[in-house]
């Protein structure tokens, strides 16, 4: 099975004047008939122009359009409009968006909104505000996005402006989605749903049903997410967009995985691998490759299972490379749009030097005066020049630096490689050694049993059989504790986080701790605050606890105090299993929580165990958003801390 799951939905991002629409029909005509206007349009004509020629090669080349974008800046700096430089900062900023070079996009979009604010233009501030949301949203920050995007709203909603209101509605219900706050997302999405079928407006109402049902999937609404998601597919057919019918069929996958509903699940994969492959969609691929081996996983279809899953490490690795390519082409491509943009001021420049020079030939003062001109415009043109050739070396540079991360990130994956394969082999040393070990007795016993059955006392049988109870027991054990680290390891545990009383759930984690305490006569309390609520997923803790406990109990000489205990650090609670045992060195300390070097060891009584006990318990600890340590002395006792969060009402 590969790593833990990858899902993608297809969400858009509605910004207004940023188009990221797909190439369509009629570009290159429209492109033709602008390029006719530039040779009799007026400078500030030659800015909408430029800015519009920008918007139509944005998808189809960076190169074009970042040059389009920085000849509609330049002119507008030289004739000072500031509603056409506005018009041409925000252009440029959309032009860095798309190159993900976002701190530029973000210098230039604040300029454009500066500027409409001295100019009071609320259409063109809230179109401001919008973009500046969708960036926060690229850049991590989601309240920021939030709080802009509102803004749009409430200038649209104020001035009774319809236009692209939808949209607006559409990118808060994406954002309040991923910040898991629900109802307000639906609030929106209902909003922009009404929006779109009061005015008959199809085009956005396919974004809104996906994002629907990406809001009902995260709450579980199983049945609901499936409807939406068929309604955004209809129209996705209906348009023919072959990359968003892949990316709605994974959605529904899950979906239907989820509520394991395996007919319909293999007719969608049966329907979307082959398409996908056709249509060059490699990151649909490698979730469908993902889906496909959890279906049949499901299905116990063990042998489709494993050839779908070497396909998905095959196409995730083709990914990953296509990306970092396709990083290192964008700052490429930015870096030669620029140097392209500075040659063309240059030819232009010298240009007009000529044909001053031509005109005042046979005048030597206007000659000389030229002469004089030239050489500073020529000075001020190579000084330029060198700046360029300055921020072409800075470029070159950045991208040494991204070859070097990313041989950097190589030799990392190397070692995580490194690290992978000394855990399967550890791995396939317990699973040699501690399985095999029981089996010895198990079967010598069974077979003693069966061949001289007729010769053996009853206490002998009793005996026997006893041994053969406590061998199948430590063999159950140790499947047990290896099926729970797989689960950890490929993302199959689930996290269902709850109100935890933790002085009730403490309790009722070591209820059958109880007895094999009083075995060693060991004084096993539970000291807790009786208020403490902690917010986490409930078996997870259980199994933490008892875990430790079992531990603790194991490394106890009889007659010894086993303490579980509580306190608050900020919005955490530090749970203490503390006990009076033999201790751990420092040395096997630092080796506890680490498959390689996990070996089992006995107890105080000759206690066995499989050696994955307190692997597992970081593991646990850690999907429950919590911390663990430990501290030892040998001869005195251990104290094992973890963390988990507070219950926040």
């Amino acid at each position: 099975m590969p790593g833990k799951t990858f899902r993608r939905h297809y969400i858009t991002f509605s910004m207004l004047i940023i188009s990221f629409a797909s190439p369509v029909l009629g570009i290159a005509p429209e492109a033709d008939s602008l390029m006719n206007r530039l040779s009799f349009a007026s400078d500030s004509e030659k800015v909408s122009i430029y800015s519009q020629l920008s918007l139509l090669s944005l998808s189809s080349s960076l190169n074009e359009s970042m040059i389009y974008a920085m000849e509609a800046k330049s002119i507008a700096d030289s004739i000072g409009d500031i509603r056409l430089k506005a018009e041409a900062y925000n252009r440029l900023g959309t032009v860095y968006y798309t190159y993900n070079h976002f701190s530029r996009a973000m210098d230039y979009l604040l300029k454009a909104l500066n500027l409409r604010m001295v100019l009071h233009d609320s259409v063109g501030m809230s179109a401001s505000y919008v973009n500046i949301g969708v960036l926060y949203h690229s850049m991590g920050n989601i309240d920021k996005a939030i709080e802009f995007t509102q803004q749009a709203l409430d200038i649209r909603e104020k001035l009774g402006i319809h236009q692209k209101l939808g949209a607006i509605l559409n990118n808060l219900l994406v954002y309040f989605t991923m910040q898991e706050k629900y109802q307000q997302a639906l609030e929106y999405g209902n909003r922009a749903l009404d929006f779109y079928l009061q005015r008959g407006i199809g085009g956005g109402m396919s974004d809104i049903y996906v994002n629907l049902g990406e809001l009902y999937y995260k709450q579980k609404n199983l049945n609901k997410a499936y409807e939406f998601y068929r309604k955004a597919k209809q129209h996705a057919k209906n348009i023919h967009d072959i990359s968003r019918i892949i990316n709605i069929n994974t959605s529904l996958i899950n979906v239907l995985l989820d509520k394991k509903d395996y007919s319909q699940t293999q007719d969608l994969i049966n329907e979307s691998i082959p398409l996908a492959e056709n249509y060059g969609e490699l990151e649909g691929l490698t979730l469908l490759y993902e889906q496909a081996t959890r279906f049949y996983e499901a299905r116990k279809k063990f042998q489709q299972a494993y050839k779908f899953q070497e396909k998905y490490g095959a196409v995730k690795d083709s990914l990953q490379v296509r990306q970092q390519k396709d990083k290192i082409l964008r700052q490429q491509a930015r870096f030669n749009a620029e140097l392209a943009n500075q040659q063309i001021r240059t030819i232009k420049q010298n240009g007009q030097l000529q044909k001053i020079r031509a005109e005042n030939s046979n005048l030597f003062i206007f000659r000389t005066a030229i002469l004089l001109f030239f050489l500073v415009l020529l000075i001020a043109v190579l000084f330029g020049f060198l700046r360029t050739v300055a921020r072409a070396e800075n470029e070159l540079k950045e991208q040494n630096l991204i070859l070097d991360s990313m041989n950097t990130r190589l030799h990392n994956s190397d070692l995580h490689l490194q690290s992978i394969i000394r855990s399967k082999d550890k791995f396939f040393s317990i699973i040699a050694h501690d399985i095999i070990n029981p089996f010895q007795p198990l079967l010598g016993l069974s077979e003693l049993l069966i061949t001289d059955i007729d010769r053996l006392k009853d206490n002998e049988i009793k005996k026997y059989a006893g041994l053969i109870h406590e061998s199948a027991n430590r063999i159950f054990m140790l499947l047990e504790d290896l099926l729970q680290w797989t689960r950890a390891q490929t993302g199959k545990l689930s996290y269902k986080p709850v109100k935890l009383p933790l002085p009730d759930v403490t309790k009722e984690a070591i209820e059958n701790c109880i007895e094999q305490a009083g075995i060693k006569k060991i004084h096993l309390t539970v000291a807790m605050d009786k208020n403490f609520q902690a917010y986490g997923d409930k078996e997870l803790y259980k199994a933490t606890i008892r875990n430790l406990v079992n531990n603790a109990i194991k490394f106890t000489p009889g007659k010894g105090k086993i303490t579980i205990s509580a306190k608050k650090i900020n919005k955490d609670i530090e749970i203490t299993v503390e006990d009076t045992g033999i201790g751990i060195s420092s040395e096997r300390i630092g080796k506890l929580f680490r498959i390689e070097t996990i070996s089992s060891t006995k107890g105080t009584q000759n206690e066995e165990g499989t050696g994955l006990g307190l692997l597992l318990c970081k593991e646990f600890v850690e999907l429950n958003k919590g911390k663990i340590r430990v501290e030892s002395k040998l001869g005195v006792g251990t104290a094992f801390h973890f963390t988990i969060p507070v219950f926040e009402k």
